[in-house]
């Protein structure tokens, strides 16, 4: 039971963590356009 609580909670920070790595990248690249752009 412990084991399966274990991996459930890896994949759930694995997920977290690709969301906010990918959250940051939007927010990166709108930030070079805007620079282009001015």
């Amino acid at each position: 039971m412990y084991n399966i609580t274990k991996k459930i909670d890896q994949t759930s920070v694995k997920v977290f963590i690709t969301n906010k790595v990918f959250t940051l990248k939007r927010i990166f690249s709108l930030l070079q356009t805007c620079v282009l752009i001015f």
